[in-house]
């Protein structure tokens, strides 16, 4: 009759009917207790309805088997309708030990990261990585900024490589960029280089060729550093343009072309911010210039 009832959605008189039959049923079984979970879990009482489902899980573990998967589905699916998160988060791991999924993996990450669990969340993510589970360009990416954010820059440069050089990361000015910022925060500046490019060159203003042009100044390779500069100023739409063409004369200065380095510097003092820097830059470039001619005479 309980589950006539249920059948037809009347869940309380389900339910009713089922308390009734678990006062003279001799041993009930685990089905039985499931069903009257999910008779509380139709009627939106999530809070009574756990407590049968653990129960039936306790059952089948107490003759040595394995609960079936949906039971724990249904405990984490009640887990999250109550926002129990600590506990959804034991039922995922449970999960995990006894039927290994991609989403379940997933799951518990997102799980860890709305518990502050930082360390947990990005070793969830690792684990299903290294199973190869990760294929999608959002979790990628993701793994890559949690590797980034918890100081393993290096490990954020090989996901977002590998991802972008397969095709599961899509070819983007931020996942460029992103590949570019995990190289230069692992100290390694030259494998910056071509992301940064990349990025660049798909980006809609020029902030990103400056950024260019300053890597290349770290190397002291001025010709691509200046290169870069032009490339800045010519897409434009720059914060602080000022500060390009003071960089831009910087490297005309150390490639000793000083009319393109005075006409850069000329420029970088027209704006407010670099007025007093280009003042500077042209007076030592005066300087400098008639120190050069003495030497040649």
């Amino acid at each position: 009759m309980s589950q006539l009832y249920m059948a037809t959605e009347n869940f309380k008189k389900g339910v009713e009917t089922l308390k009734r039959w678990f006062k003279i049923a001799i041993n009930p079984s685990p089905d039985a207790h499931i069903l009257m979970a999910q008779g509380y879990a139709q009627m939106d009482q999530y809070k009574q309805a756990v407590p049968w489902v653990e129960k039936a899980i306790s059952l089948v573990k107490a003759k040595g088997k394995t609960p079936r998967e949906n039971w724990y589905q249904l405990l984490l699916a009640l887990r999250f309708e109550l926002k129990d998160y600590p506990q959804a988060a034991k039922v995922l791991e449970t999960l995990l030990s006894l039927y290994p999924s991609r989403n379940y993996w997933l799951q518990l990450s997102a799980i860890y990261g709305e518990l502050g669990r930082e360390l947990d969340q990005l070793a969830a993510m690792r684990a299903a990585y290294q199973q190869g589970l990760l294929y999608k360009n959002s979790e990628l990416v993701n793994l890559a900024q949690l590797f980034l954010y918890h100081g393993v820059p290096i490990n954020a440069a090989k996901v977002m490589k590998k991802g972008l050089d397969s095709g599961r990361i899509e070819s983007t000015k931020n996942n460029w960029e992103l590949l570019a910022n995990s190289y230069i925060n692992a100290q390694e500046i030259s494998r910056s280089i071509a992301p940064l490019r990349k990025a660049a060159s798909l980006s809609k203003d020029g902030e990103l060729y400056v950024r260019l042009g300053q890597a290349f100044m770290e190397q002291e390779k001025w010709g691509k550093a200046a290169q870069a500069f032009s490339m800045a100023l010519k897409k434009g739409k720059l914060r602080r343009p000022g500060t390009a063409y003071l960089l831009s004369g910087m490297a005309r200065y150390h490639q000793k072309q000083f009319k393109a380095a005075r006409a850069a510097f000329k420029k970088a003092a027209s704006f407010k911010k670099t007025a007093k820097t280009g003042k500077q830059w042209l007076k030592f470039l005066a300087q400098e210039e008639r120190k050069h001619k003495l030497r040649r005479q």
